[in-house]
């Protein structure tokens, strides 16, 4: 049995949760990009794409892709079982030296050229384990990960001083501000004048780096963590409504419907935990 959700190998169809901000709640996924412009978010710093970069996000945490129209984006990416991934590490005595690849300092990863390679054949060699049932298949898999993640362990330290300046700061301070207040009333001018903008260079700049609106990443953040509720608690729908930001319960409903499809009763019921 594959400990793995996905792997996927220079893949350029378009990403269907492309500007949809997602966790994965028990995976960790790595993705390296191939070819292709435009940011990744995770967490509250977004980075620009570069060519053969790695991008690194742990269970539960929001992030989001966003590919500029103009360019081909080619890109390799796997998730893999938090709690698989986590055992492995403690067995093999090695996760104080991964856990921090996971962290702020090292989600963005740029590798030099030998090293992207290494880590693009080890992604071929993983998609075609991933293909294979045999009894052996999921333990090539997981040697092939680790050896993915201690090559990027050995080029860090050029990596962090890279991180120091490709992220927007004002982004940050904005995207920061929104997590931190996502249960009340924010507006455009609230938000600028938190993060010392004006609101027409604040939006023009959020929309050119996310690819989407302040407005649409406050709702997208909502629903998020509407869905985590959803999934992970019994509180009641309206309860979650409120405490997720939504005005009125009814927009919720309204709003969720329009995201997924389906209401948020019957998502609960579809994907929540038995309580």
């Amino acid at each position: 049995m594959h400990h793995f959700d996905f792997i996927e190998y220079h893949i350029s169809n378009k990403d269907v949760l492309q500007n949809k901000i997602h966790v994965h709640n028990d995976s960790y996924e790595i993705l390296q990009v191939i070819r292709g412009e435009g940011t990744f978010l995770i967490g509250e710093t977004a980075y620009p794409f570069v060519p053969g970069a790695l991008y690194l996000t742990k269970a539960v945490q929001l992030h989001c892709t966003h590919a500029n129209e103009n360019s081909t984006y080619i890109r390799s990416k796997l998730a893999v079982n938090a709690t698989y991934l986590e055992k492995v590490l403690e067995t093999l005595e090695i996760s104080p030296y991964i856990y921090p690849l996971f962290e702020k300092s090292g989600q963005h990863i740029p590798l030099s050229p030998k090293a992207a390679e290494q880590v693009d054949n080890r992604f071929k060699k993983m998609h075609e384990y991933y293909q294979e049932k045999t009894p052996d298949a999921n333990t090539k898999l997981i040697l092939s990960l680790i050896e993915i993640l201690l090559i990027c362990k050995s080029e860090t330290s050029n990596a962090e001083q890279k991180n120091e300046s490709i992220s927007d700061p004002l982004i940050s301070r904005t995207i920061k501000y929104i997590n931190l207040n996502i249960s009340s009333d924010l507006t455009i001018d609230m938000i600028a004048k938190e993060v010392f903008s004006s609101k027409y260079y604040l939006c023009r700049s959020f929309k050119k780096i996310l690819g989407i609106s302040i407005m649409k990443y406050i709702l997208n953040q909502r629903l998020t963590l509407a869905k985590e509720q959803l999934i992970n608690t019994n509180n009641k729908c309206s309860d979650i409504a409120m405490s997720t930001g939504f005005s009125s319960f009814s927009y919720f409903c309204r709003a969720f419907k329009e995201e997924e499809g389906i209401s948020p009763t019957t998502y609960r019921k579809l994907h929540g935990k038995q309580f």
